[in-house]
């Protein structure tokens, strides 16, 4: 795959999967056995992987809008900055529900788009 599809193929991911809950990319384009190192994960590989982890997100932040801040692709590899911002509804992943809206911004990169990614776990989250 080019830099180009590459690139086309993560803002597709986020546009469809994470704004509209559309998870036929997702089925479409990883493996059955994508690892996703991310702990949102569930443990889950695949298509099952990131579908976990929507739910779990959209769950708590029901009205989440994620923005592509930067990106960067050489090859099949590549990283995203994304800023989130949404209101916080239900605890997530141990923190609990603030008042307001939240702005979370995280990183991910990835080896073969549709075969392995990993997230920094290094999200910071703050009222807005």
């Amino acid at each position: 795959m080019s830099v180009e599809e590459n690139n086309a193929l993560i803002r597709e991911i986020y546009d469809k999967v994470f704004g509209q809950g559309d998870f036929s990319v997702a089925e479409r384009v990883m493996a059955a056995d994508a690892v996703d190192h991310d702990p949102m994960s569930g443990g889950h590989r695949g298509p099952e992987a990131l579908k976990f982890a929507v739910e779990l997100i959209k769950g708590s932040f029901p009205d989440l809008v994620m923005t592509i801040e930067d990106e960067i692709f050489e090859g099949d590899k590549g990283m995203v900055r994304v800023t989130a911002t949404g209101s916080h509804q239900g605890d997530f992943m141990g923190a609990r529900r603030l008042v307001g809206a939240s702005r979370l911004v995280s990183s991910t990169s990835f080896a073969s788009v549709a075969a392995r990614s990993w997230s920094t776990g290094a999200t910071s989250r703050r009222c807005l």
